[in-house]
């Protein structure tokens, strides 16, 4: 079953920024190595990662809105927790 980041980390203790850095991504089994390097070297820059986010505070609705290009279209996606 799914959690929430509250259930997890306890209530007022998740952030949706706390640091961005190219450290924090880390490679799984998925063998897409090409994809998470293109985003570690986005890290570089937390301020390009933030401003992806519309939504740049924790909310209790969990809902995240990004601002993603897609095919060079400005897209937004809403994401939940």
């Amino acid at each position: 079953m799914w959690k929430r980041p509250c259930e997890v980390y306890g209530d007022g203790k998740f952030k949706v920024f706390s640091g961005i850095t190219p450290s924090d991504i880390k490679q799984g089994e998925c063998g897409d190595c090409y994809f998470l390097s293109s985003i570690s070297s986005l890290a570089e820059f937390p301020e390009r990662v933030e401003s992806l986010f519309i939504t740049k505070e924790a909310n209790t609705a969990g809902c995240y809105a990004l601002r993603f290009f897609i095919n060079g279209e400005k897209k937004v996606v809403v994401v939940d927790d």
